[in-house]
């Protein structure tokens, strides 16, 4: 800190006295951490650096979409670029349908029949479908058919010019910790596959039109 000295006449007026006093104090606090603009100092919180697996991708606003690692069907990902959930899904009443994208996707292209040939090519899609509408922890299912309280999960990769591949998780689970009608489901995954795991957070939003491809 550098020291300034202001000389005070103890003959001058008291008020100009004062107010040289109050000003050589302001000086001497110079440099301590305040912010500019006369508001208190803040250190760098959940706004700062981003902690966890993958990176995360500003969605509407601005806001966070999620966070993913990992390896499934022959693809690394690290990358959220979208993530919706569906208004659409094959059963709209008893299932909460989730996905994930390592690409830049719009609602309007999961409207459209078998989009998984249709978005960018290579695009790396997790599918999450839990069977139940509330929030709560859903197990992969180890069957074909999952039942209510389980989640049955797949790993795509998007082709223009051939079938897409289709790897589904064999192990792991959900995290369903918020869903809000027609707005917004949050959470985190932790997924087991054959060549590999997936895990993360997702923020998805609503997708009026979406459906499963």
């Amino acid at each position: 800190m550098v020291t300034r000295h202001v000389t005070l006449d103890q003959g001058m007026n008291p008020w100009r006295r004062a107010a040289l006093a109050a000003i050589a104090l302001l000086l001497g606090c110079g440099g301590t951490g305040a912010t500019s603009g006369g508001g208190f100092s803040t250190s760098s919180g959940a706004g700062g650096s981003g902690s966890g697996s993958g990176s995360t991708s500003g969605g509407a606003g601005g806001g966070d979409l999620g966070t993913i690692s990992g390896k499934a069907g022959g693809k690394s990902v690290d990358t959220v670029a979208s993530a919706y959930f569906i208004g659409q899904s094959d059963d709209p009443t008893h299932t909460t349908v989730i996905y994930v994208f390592d690409t830049k996707v719009s609602c309007a292209d999961l409207g459209a029949a078998g989009w998984d040939k249709k978005i960018p090519d290579a695009t790396g899609a997790l599918e999450m479908k839990l069977i139940g509408a509330e929030p709560g922890k859903y197990a992969v299912a180890k069957g074909v058919t999952p039942a209510q309280g389980q989640a049955s999960v797949n790993f795509t990769v998007s082709s223009t010019a051939a079938t897409p591949v289709e790897s589904a998780s064999n192990g792991g689970t959900v995290q369903l910790d918020t869903l809000d009608p027609a707005k917004l489901a949050s959470g985190s995954f932790d997924l087991q596959f054959t060549d590999g795991t997936l895990k993360g957070t997702f923020a998805a939003t609503w997708c009026p039109e979406g459906h499963e491809p």
